[in-house]
């Protein structure tokens, strides 16, 4: 229990201003909740923490987990005490959730020169992700990663471009002109562990995503112009595509006669992931762009299989723009765009939120074959009694 609490108070906090503490008696001891949620990651609910405040001064944070940092903060909570670290060095290493260090938390960069003077791993990597420090901080905790850069922490070039780090991301290309297509899959990062989470990456940068999309997102154009002017030709435009840059697609493209022609298979498969992450308008410059439509990604769903799992009438028509097999089957599931637009109805990641019927219409007047057993939502089962 004392190493649970320990990696609370390890843990520092960003402070916003404008909240106010709970407990302002000198002596007073009050227990302010944090969250009430698991441990896994949630947008929509922090896990459950507790932070004990004695006086004005928050002591103690316990089962701190995904979202309770930043209540921590907004708690405008300060740690006070750090003689665990006097009492114990090697609390500087304990685990906390998904086998976090004390310095994967650290949300303010004297936290973290605290946590480096007590001995602790720029590069440790967690339990569940396999990811160091700095990569869980590069999207919401920059400038502690910037630091943590400048004192010699494990970088690679997608982490460099999310900080805008021009030289550093330079020095990556020059070292290894491939790390150019470096993308968040497993290639790039495989997991040690089979049965891990997999890079924090997925969560943070997003999957699949290239160092030219990370730079695009975080506004960094003097980054982007260096990958893209290293990047080659083939590879510019299906980057270009992905970021849903329609002129420097188009520019690319008629800089590059032939094209898809050389672009790797690994690269054909951009259409489909770019589908699975509903990126309605990249999926629409790939095709124009000549990508093959059939190119299967993850379970070696085509497009069209992601298009309908998300129930995205709109991806749908612009795939069918480019005649798609309808009654092409995924590795896994043996399933049609059709059963994938059924069962994502019911299951799917948009299930509360995507247009299923339209997209089970769309899909049947384009000539699908209705299934024997009809499944889905209601509205999607009227849909194919219907037709």
């Amino acid at each position: 229990m004392r190493r649970s609490i320990a990696i609370g108070l390890l843990a520092a906090v960003l402070i916003p201003a404008g909240v106010s503490a709970q407990n302002c008696e000198p002596d007073s001891v009050a227990v302010q909740i944090l969250g009430s949620g698991g441990p896994r990651l949630d947008p929509f609910r922090t896990s459950t923490g507790y932070l004990l405040w004695v006086g004005d001064k928050a002591r103690v944070l316990v089962d701190m987990g995904g979202g309770a940092l930043s209540r921590f903060g907004q708690a405008q909570a300060k740690l006070a005490a750090w003689g665990f670290i006097a009492q114990d060095a090697s609390l500087v290493h304990a685990r906390g959730g998904d086998g976090q260090t004390p310095l994967h938390m650290a949300a303010t960069i004297e936290t973290a020169d605290l946590l480096i003077a007590a001995g602790a791993d720029l590069d440790a990597r967690d339990v569940d992700h396999e990811s160091t420090p700095a990569q869980y901080m590069v999207t919401e905790r920059q400038p502690v990663a910037r630091h943590l850069v400048t004192k010699g922490c494990r970088t690679d070039v997608l982490m460099t471009a999310a900080l805008g780090d021009v030289g550093s991301t330079a020095q990556h290309l020059d070292a290894d002109p491939a790390c150019v297509r470096m993308r968040v899959d497993n290639k790039w990062f495989p997991k040690v562990n089979p049965k891990a989470g997999g890079t924090i990456y997925n969560w943070t940068l997003g999957f699949y995503a290239s160092a030219h999309a990370v730079a695009n997102r975080f506004g960094h154009a003097e980054v982007l112009q260096l990958l893209f002017d290293r990047t080659p030709p083939s590879s510019r435009v299906v980057e270009a595509c992905w970021i849903e840059d329609d002129a420097a697609a188009r520019r690319f493209r008629a800089e590059t006669p032939g094209f898809p022609d050389g672009l790797p298979a690994e690269e054909q498969k951009l259409l489909a992931h770019a589908a699975r992450n509903n990126q309605t308008a990249a999926v629409r410059l790939m095709l124009e762009s000549g990508l093959p439509v059939a190119a299967g990604g993850q379970h070696n769903g085509t497009a069209l299989h992601w298009a309908a799992y998300h129930g995205n009438p709109d991806m749908i028509r612009e795939i069918l723009k480019f005649k798609p097999d309808l009654e092409a089957t995924d590795n896994d599931f043996k399933a049609t765009p059709l059963g994938w637009a059924i069962h994502g109805s019911e299951h799917g990641w948009y299930a509360r939120s995507g247009d299923y019927p339209a997209a089970v219409d769309a899909l049947l007047q384009a000539g699908a074959k209705r299934p024997a057993t009809i499944g889905g939502t209601p509205a999607v089962r009227a849909v194919l009694k219907r037709r």
